[in-house]
């Protein structure tokens, strides 16, 4: 129960009293540039050991704070324990989790429980490929399920596509078709000061909508990386969010195998290999890190040799990412296609056709405004959503 104090009435206006040891907890959990900001416009204001806030600026406070307005008013820290659950590997033992990550997976477990409920009352069974990898340290064995279940060929990287951009395309689409949702983005909702970082992707384990994020701040070969990454987590049956800066983790380091073999299968690399590590990035569509790690692992170069060349790439390699383009897709409704999940957008219609959600609800799980996701949903019945994903029938 709040109690009556909480509210005062100052100069003919309400204000909500707040302790300084609750603010503090509260900008704990930002980054410094977020603190900074949130102290400057709302924090200038206080007596003793207590801030005042307008109802106004409480609410526009607890807005870019992350923190339900409600838990503002009795003090309390919102706590997601399934999401402090999921793994986060960084460098730094004990760094935390970035706000942004928190909210960007608390949004996107809202679509998976809708999926989940949506396809079990469709009739779904569970996929049989989620976590059958589960105890295997096999990463070729494991590699060959993949292909097994998203009917990938062994040199597809090789024969199947012309470029990074394209490999990327591909093989989203055959983890679409396979059942594994993918979703893509570089700011938290649509909000351009809000950048993703800190990761590269992540995986949320479910028997009948798996899903993968991933964060297109990255340079095109290491978004094709993670997603081979985290597909491999899904067979393996562990959700998990990817950084790459560490690969002293076993089950880490047990994808990443499994991803290098998706995209550079041991034997095709033994057949092209030559030192021209450039030439062979475009070949495989990887990065030259990876098929570097890749001929040390397989004795193709020595030691010194490796080290020599991993300096010689990472000097070029700002340049490298200055050079390469970010993809246009043309107008807001071009690139929220890409974003989303195109198996999510068919069967958001399908449940609002079968009155199993509300437009409201379709509102709020795509984060679009009412006529805003009117018009998206008119061009996607169109036909149009087929220009992108399912170029590769």
């Amino acid at each position: 129960m709040i109690k009556e104090e909480k509210f005062l009435k100052k100069r003919g206006r309400i204000y909500i009293r707040l302790n300084e040891k609750y603010i503090h907890d509260v900008l704990e959990r930002l980054d410094e540039e977020d603190k900074k900001k949130l102290e400057e416009n709302f924090l200038k204001n206080k007596e003793q050991n207590y801030y005042f806030l307008t109802i106004k600026q409480a609410k526009e406070f607890a807005k870019r704070a992350y923190v339900p307005f409600g838990y503002l008013i009795i003090e309390k820290l919102p706590i997601n324990k399934e999401i402090e659950e999921i793994p986060y590997f960084r460098k730094q033992p004990n760094e935390k989790l970035p706000i942004e990550v928190k909210e960007l997976i608390k949004d996107i477990k809202e679509k998976q429980d809708f999926l989940n409920e949506y396809l079990q009352e469709l009739g779904n069974e569970k996929l049989e490929y989620v976590g059958i990898a589960k105890g295997l340290s096999d990463s070729k064995e494991i590699a060959s399920l993949v292909r097994k279940y998203l009917e990938l060929p062994e040199n597809w990287t090789v024969n199947e596509v012309k470029s990074r951009t394209d490999a990327f395309r591909y093989l989203r689409y055959k983890a679409e078709k396979a059942g594994i949702f993918v979703f893509l983005d570089s700011v938290l909702f649509g909000n351009n000061s809000k950048k993703l970082r800190g990761f590269k992707g992540f995986s949320l384990i479910d028997d009948f909508a798996p899903i993968v994020f991933i964060n297109t701040n990255e340079a095109k070969s290491i978004q094709l990386f993670t997603l081979a990454h985290e597909i491999a987590h899904i067979f393996l049956g562990e959700s998990e969010i990817t950084d790459f800066d560490i690969f002293n983790i076993s089950l880490e380091r047990l994808a990443n195998k499994v991803a290098v073999e998706l995209l550079v299968p041991e034997r095709t690399f033994k057949e092209k290999f030559s030192k021209d590590f450039q030439q062979l990035s475009k070949v495989f569509k990887v990065s030259e890190m990876v098929l570097l790690i890749r001929a040390l692992e397989l004795k193709l170069i020595k030691e010194d040799e490796y080290r020599f060349l991993m300096e010689d790439y990472k000097i070029r390699l700002k340049e490298l990412e200055k050079e390469e383009k970010k993809e246009k897709y043309g107008d807001y409704y071009n690139t929220q296609k890409n974003k989303i999940s195109n198996r999510f957008i068919t069967l958001l219609i399908d449940a609002m056709n079968n009155n199993f959600i509300s437009f409201i609800d379709a509102s709020h799980l795509t984060r679009m405004k009412f006529k805003t996701l009117e018009n998206f949903l008119k061009k996607m019945a169109k036909g149009w959503e087929s220009e992108i994903h399912y170029r590769y029938k």
